[in-house]
């Protein structure tokens, strides 16, 4: 899942399958484990504000839980 909103202590997740980025999943900061990935952070102002985001979400979700 990436970070896609923050309010106080919850933020919004998406995955671009299950959770879109019009209904994400709300969770407790507590409650979520951290996995920086440089390349979603660079890519991530683009990926919001485009046509296609839940399909670049999804692949960037992808591509970063391979290199665990």
């Amino acid at each position: 899942y990436m970070i896609v909103s923050e309010d106080g202590e919850m933020v919004g997740l998406c995955d671009g399958v299950h959770r879109r980025l019009s209904n994400p999943k709300m969770k407790k900061k507590k409650h979520i484990q951290m996995m920086r990935s440089e390349k979603m952070a660079e890519a991530f102002p683009a990926l919001i504000q485009s046509a296609d985001a839940d399909a670049k979400i999804k692949k960037a979700v992808l591509a970063a839980g391979e290199r665990r």
